[in-house]
């Protein structure tokens, strides 16, 4: 599996248990800003016992071995969109494509992923929440971001933290 996990185990049944996961390549300069902002999340987060906050280097299928048995999932990623690079994003999960299985599964996006866990009676996340940072649509390989993209992450830090008291608030403040 090519994803590091760090995170808690609940002990409160009633709690909300919610992921947020960032996706990213490490090597690949701006694709990793997922990975940086779950890191400094992770940080900040420690202490909240039903978020686990995980780091993930792969797409496709794969993105069901972590979302499931989560009600809750904060999806952390770059995003080639058009807009600046450093824009943080929110978009909502109508807003994405809804890329079915097809012969190369690997290319499946985040929503064919839920949409296919959902079709095999898995317990995917009932409540999606997307932090993006627009990034340009070439990386160049190396191990730090862009400085636009860098200074994007505290504001998409704040926006997943944002995310996860929401959920919490929605659910009663059990999480």
């Amino acid at each position: 599996m090519n994803c590091n996990a760090w995170g808690s185990t609940s002990t409160d049944d009633t709690a909300v248990k919610t992921l947020i996961l960032g996706l990213g390549n490490p090597i690949m300069g701006d694709d990793g800003v997922g990975l940086r902002i779950v890191q400094e999340v992770r940080r900040r987060l420690r202490d909240r016992e039903s978020v686990d906050v995980e780091e993930c280097y792969a797409a496709g299928p794969t993105l069901l071995d972590f979302i499931v048995g989560y009600d809750a999932l904060v999806f952390v990623d770059s995003i080639e969109c058009g807009q600046p690079r450093g824009t943080v994003l929110q978009p909502k999960r109508e807003e994405l494509p809804d890329q079915p299985a097809t012969i190369d599964a690997h290319g499946m996006g985040l929503i064919g992923v839920m949409n296919l866990g959902e079709s095999m009676g898995l317990h995917v996340p009932r409540t999606l929440s997307i932090v993006a940072v627009a990034v340009d649509p070439n990386p160049e390989f190396g191990e730090t971001l862009s400085p636009e993209v860098e200074r994007a992450v505290p504001e998409a830090v704040e926006r997943v933290i944002d995310e996860v008291d929401h959920v919490s608030r929605e659910d009663g403040g059990n999480s």
